[in-house]
């Protein structure tokens, strides 16, 4: 497992070292941290592999090495610890508050950027927690690939009202738009790789599904997560296994 701290987090400490906000800067890196950290402990709970872990300014990106077609609600825990694991922090930090660790004014910062993050990360725009999770919600209900679509959707409906929302902060909310819509395009580019890797791990691996369904057409576009097809031609029918291995073993 590879761990990096990127270097604009020492940049921004430095800066605000210089700054005299070096406090505001260490509550933020902190929450973070936690924010991270319970994502981290879940995925090892539910013992995926962790291939690596970066930790920027604002937020922490984990890769981890498992299958598209893992467990929906593993996936949803795991998206949802980092914020419960804020709301850990935040119990933590109102102990200290009422031990005299810290004092008031310390907790109210901690308190407005802590609440600032969660609120955020629960935005269904991509890549925050709240996109995945409203991601995962679609595929239960849905094709992966109709899923994917919806999720874009939301995605750049609530980067507009994100937009609109916050234009008085404009450079702020400049940098941060951009970044947004530069993971956006990226999902968008690497959907059909991603679509296929689905498919090709429903082909390669004997997987736990949690229902049978039978469609009255072949198309492989409207499988979903966590649901075996049968598919019927005529009098014929075809499991997805048969119709993937056309695909696949050509």
């Amino acid at each position: 497992m590879k761990f990096k701290i990127h270097n604009s987090v020492y940049f921004i400490l430095i800066m605000a070292l210089l700054a005299g906000y070096i406090k505001f800067a260490f509550i933020v890196l902190l929450i973070v941290f936690f924010h991270e950290l319970g994502h981290i402990i879940m995925i090892k709970i539910f013992d995926y592999e962790i291939s690596s872990i970066n930790f920027y300014p604002f937020g922490g990106v984990t890769k981890v090495n498992k299958l598209i077609n893992s467990s929906i609600y593993k996936e949803i825990v795991i998206n949802m610890a980092g914020i419960i694991m804020q709301v850990v922090l935040c119990l933590i930090m109102y102990l200290f508050l009422k031990i005299e660790i810290i004092n008031s004014h310390t907790y109210q910062v901690f308190n407005y950027y802590n609440k600032s993050i969660m609120f955020f990360n629960l935005l269904p725009i991509i890549p925050l927690d709240g996109s995945n999770i409203l991601h995962l919600l679609l595929e239960k209900c849905m094709s992966y690939q109709k899923a994917f679509y919806g999720y874009v959707f939301f995605s750049l409906i609530f980067m507009l009202i994100f937009f609109i929302g916050y234009r008085d902060l404009l450079l702020n909310n400049l940098i941060i738009v951009f970044l947004l819509i530069f993971k956006l395009i990226d999902s968008l580019k690497n959907f059909k790789f991603l679509f296929n890797k689905f498919l090709l791990e429903r082909h390669l691996f004997s997987l736990k599904y949690k229902k049978i369904v039978t469609r009255r057409d072949l198309d492989l576009n409207k499988l979903a997560k966590e649901r075996y097809y049968f598919f019927k031609n005529g009098k014929k029918v075809y499991s997805e296994k048969t119709l993937l291995s056309k695909l696949f073993d050509r």
